[in-house]
């Protein structure tokens, strides 16, 4: 496994810690009839910067790990599988940003917007690691 491949399956995994964290908030009051939760500004701002704490030290942990693979950098292959998986995530987040505007248009309700662009931008960041995972595969 390449160190870009390392990387893209921790961030992914950590992606999805961070998702189901947001969604355990989000989710259930949404089941239960309550509507979307108004955006809580210290789980907010405690996740994110817990997020980047963990990017930062899971990326330090690799290059330490794979220090000549760190030097090496990236290649085209590896910027084009960026980019591609890049894309498709963003493709993707950009459907769930119109459906949260066709929500808030529709019900005039923001926090359910709010709360569907959040999981889409995490859903979208853990796809996009995935589907870096996989073009990695089937490249090889």
């Amino acid at each position: 496994m390449s160190l870009n491949e390392k990387s893209a399956l921790a961030m992914g995994i950590l992606s999805l810690l961070v998702l189901a964290w947001f969604a355990s908030m989000i989710v259930p009051p949404v089941i239960a009839g309550g509507g979307a939760p108004g955006p809580a500004e210290l789980p907010l701002i405690l996740g994110s910067v817990l997020f980047i704490i963990a990017s930062i030290v899971i990326q330090a942990v690799l290059r330490g790990f794979s220090p000549k693979d760190a030097v090496r950098g990236e290649d085209d292959r590896d910027r084009m599988i960026m980019y591609k998986a890049g894309a498709y995530a963003g493709s993707f987040f950009g459907f769930v940003v119109v459906w949260g505007l066709f929500q808030y248009a529709t019900t005039g309700n923001a926090d359910a917007m709010f709360a569907t662009c959040l999981i889409g931008l995490l859903a979208a960041t853990a796809a996009c690691f995935g589907l870096q995972i996989a073009f990695y595969r089937i490249a090889h």
